[in-house]
Order: structure tokens, then C-alpha cells, then sequence
């Protein structure tokens, strides 16, 4: 299992037009769970190089283009955030239970 993961990181640009690159990060996996309709997502639990625990969502579906993995569509300081609308109660609850976020 990888222990490290180093991303690209991108934001919104400030007219909404576009999407501007901000540098890499890297990030320390804490955890990581499959989700969704035939596991079509991944979410894991890293922690980043200020401590601070942020979860970052994979989509199986879309590829990155720079590692041909899935790509993260998402990265949050909360769960309930990185999943919005990918996982059902069910799911998220069983997130909770297994990381013990309750």
C-alpha cells in the first residue's frame, strides 16, 4: 500500500473562468476506503506537511492526465465535504464508524 501521495494542486481562477495550477502537494495516507455504485470512489484521510488531516476524493472513471490514475476531484478539511453528494447516509455513516470521526 503507498504511504505517500503528491498531487497537483489547482484552484478556481478568481473570474471563474478558468483553473490556474498552484504547485504540488504532498500528503501523508492515513487511511483510504472504496465507495459508491461499484466502488467508483476512493476517499482517503492524509495528513498534510502543516499536520493538518484533509481527505481527498478519487474518481475511478476520470483519469489524471499526468499519472493515468484516478483523478482527485475533490480535497477537504472535512469529510462530509469531500463526499457531498457521492455518498449516500449509509456510506458516509460507515466512513465515520471505520475512521471513528463521531
Amino acid at each position: 500500500m503507498i504511504n505517500e501521495i503528491e498531487i497537483e494542486i489547482e484552484a478556481g481562477t478568481r473570474d471563474g473562468q478558468g483553473v490556474e495550477k498552484m504547485g504540488k502537494g504532498k500528503f501523508e495516507i492515513l487511511n483510504r476506503e472504496l465507495f459508491g455504485e461499484a466502488h467508483r470512489y476512493r476517499v482517503e484521510r492524509c495528513r498534510d506537511r502543516f499536520d493538518s488531516i484533509v481527505y481527498m476524493t478519487f474518481d475511478a472513471e476520470l483519469a489524471d492526465p499526468v499519472t493515468g490514475g484516478p483523478a482527485c476531484i475533490r480535497q477537504s478539511e472535512s469529510l462530509d465535504l469531500a463526499v457531498a453528494g457521492l455518498a449516500d447516509e449509509a456510506e458516509l455513516s460507515h466512513l465515520r464508524d471505520v475512521w471513528s470521526l463521531r
